[in-house]
């Protein structure tokens, strides 16, 4: 099952082809989200959301999936997610990832797939907060977070 647990790519060919921004110009990455209805929206978080430790962007949601952008300072609490998949594309900054009872360090480019059920956290390795993409195989919410003690 560990071999299961992470999945690591370098990623700019495949956000570029998810119409994130350009393969190259990473560090304007995760300013930028293109979408065929909207064409090019700006992401600036606000003055709110930087005091928080996570603050999220919920993109896009479907019946069947959604799509996040997050913003991380510091750490996670352990967690579950018990109806989602998700796969998470590092845009900025070094984070620890703990899966289960692995722990691996991942940086801009990587991918990272966690099974629902699997306990997992993130730590942010930098002073600057990091940010993710993060794509759940069913709708995220409150319903489908349980924080693991």
């Amino acid at each position: 099952m560990a071999e299961t647990l992470m999945c690591r790519a370098r990623t700019a060919p495949l956000l570029t082809a998810l119409s994130l921004g350009t393969a190259g110009c990473v560090d304007r990455l995760h300013n930028l989200i293109r979408t065929p209805e909207d064409g090019v929206r700006s992401i600036v978080w606000t003055e709110q959301e930087r005091a928080k430790n996570i603050a999220v962007w919920t993109l896009r949601r479907t019946h069947e999936a959604s799509f996040h952008l997050v913003r991380l300072v510091t750490a996670e609490e352990p967690h579950v997610h018990e109806r989602s998949d998700l796969t998470v594309f590092v845009l900025s900054e070094r984070v620890r990832i703990h899966l289960a009872d692995r722990v691996t360090t991942v940086g801009p480019g990587d991918v990272i797939w966690i099974p629902r059920h699997i306990v997992h956290w993130a730590e942010n390795l930098h002073p600057k907060a990091s940010e993710a993409y993060a794509i759940s195989s069913s709708p995220l919410g409150h319903d489908n977070h349980k924080i693991v003690e």
